[in-house]
């Protein structure tokens, strides 16, 4: 197993394998711990990775808020099989900053758009 020997100062690494992208995080806001307690135990080469579920990739992606960010969260809104844990989000989000920040209400803006187009 390789050790993870670079982080930014976001806590982050990148890898790539077989061409994927992969961020890992290291979980150095309570957020991250809780989205990794929440994240799903999946198979991954000949051990186990844990994969954080959509509402937890949406919070990170509210947190990091780069273009490409953006563009993923609007994507990943109708994903759900069953319906988006906006409360989780947003209950994440209130312990970081405030309901009223302009990323949530964005966000909100955005899952009340996917509703109005189902």
């Amino acid at each position: 197993m390789q050790v993870v020997r670079e982080w930014n100062q976001n806590g982050m690494t990148v890898l790539c394998y077989r061409g994927v992208r992969i961020d890992w995080l290291k979980p150095m806001l309570p957020a991250y711990q809780r989205i990794l307690e929440c994240a799903a135990d999946e198979p991954w080469l000949e051990g186990r990775i844990r994969v954080a579920s959509i509402e937890g990739l949406i919070l990170l992606k509210l947190l990091a808020f780069r273009l490409q960010d953006q563009a993923d969260i609007v994507n990943l809104i109708p994903a759900p099989a069953g319906p988006l844990n906006i409360d989780w989000i947003r209950s994440e989000w209130d312990a970081i900053l405030d309901s009223d920040h302009p990323r949530m209400q964005w966000f909100l803006g955005h899952c009340r758009k996917a509703d109005s187009d189902q």
